[in-house]
């Protein structure tokens, strides 16, 4: 077997090229346009990122039932509607991170704490709504896990039986230390995309993430790590795949505390159980202070 490897100075040719990228798009306006209508320069980053996300291809099968969303909502009236709790209308002004106007995500958590966290609500927040909710599956996901080879190659006891397998299963051998390091700095790299707070993080990050869904066909999500909030985990699952999950619970929440490691305090004021009637949902109140739980 022939392994395709990427080593350390490699990553770092990546690393500013992707810094040049970055500066064209805050000092030239037109290519700035041109990457936001998806034109010919679109079309040309979103194959040089194809050519780097083709080294990580191993997918994984992940048996996750529920997802969590939230949205900033600042009024009393909860979104009501399929089309609101999945994805905005999408136009050129607004930042979704992994989202523009041509390639849409659902941009989820694995816990509702930190769904909160990746919208950024702060103290600031404290007394204003958000409204979060639950979309679930039975399904089996295919997910592009990014995060896999840092965790076995930082986070893994070093030279063990267990790392050992884990190459066996990979590659066929157990010799392929390097190669584990390498497609690990590669992952920090292109989490760094996916991470950034530049003025327009968003661009790249939906550029990276239609890269890698047209690299991995069969794959349904993007699953990493967040840096929002501590140990959580978050998937940008695929339009079409995201269409079939089902929405099982949603509420409209006042934000009552923040703490410091990520973690908040909220009561919920209404709530839906019931989302049969796809053009509007039906909310009822809540009269006493409860959370989702």
């Amino acid at each position: 077997m022939t392994i395709q490897g990427f080593n350390l100075d490699e990553v770092e040719q990546f690393h500013n090229q992707v810094s040049k990228i970055i500066k064209q798009l805050k000092d030239d306006i037109d290519y700035r346009n041109d990457i936001i209508a998806h034109g010919k320069n679109y079309n040309n980053v979103k194959i040089y990122f194809q050519k780097i996300s083709r080294f990580l291809q191993y997918p994984n099968s992940a048996n996750i039932n529920n997802f969590y969303r939230v949205r900033k909502n600042e009024t009393d009236n909860p979104f009501k509607s399929r089309k609101e709790l999945v994805y905005p209308e999408p136009n050129t002004n607004q930042k979704d991170r992994m989202n523009n106007t041509k390639f849409r995500i659902l941009y989820v958590s694995l816990n509702e704490f930190t769904a909160i966290a990746e919208t950024r609500i702060d103290n600031d927040y404290i007394g204003k709504n958000f409204q979060l909710t639950r979309f679930s599956t039975n399904n089996t996901l295919t997910v592009y896990k990014l995060g896999m080879f840092s965790e076995l190659y930082l986070n893994s006891p070093r030279d063990s039986d267990y790392v050992k397998e884990k190459m066996n299963n990979m590659f066929g051998s157990e010799h392929h230390d390097k190669t584990i390091q390498g497609y690990s700095a590669l992952e920090c790299a292109m989490a760094d995309i996916l991470y950034s707070k530049e003025e327009d993080y968003h661009l790249l990050s939906a550029i990276l993430a239609d890269a890698i869904f047209t690299t991995n066909p069969k794959i349904d999500a993007i699953m990493y790590p967040s840096m929002q909030n501590r140990y959580g985990i978050n998937l940008a699952i695929r339009k079409e795949c995201a269409d079939l999950l089902e929405i099982s619970y949603s509420s409209l929440n006042e934000l009552q505390k923040v703490y410091q490691n990520g973690f908040y305090k909220y009561y919920t004021k209404m709530e839906c159980l019931d989302f049969d009637n796809i053009k509007e949902f039906e909310f009822n109140k809540i009269e006493r202070n409860a959370t989702f739980r």
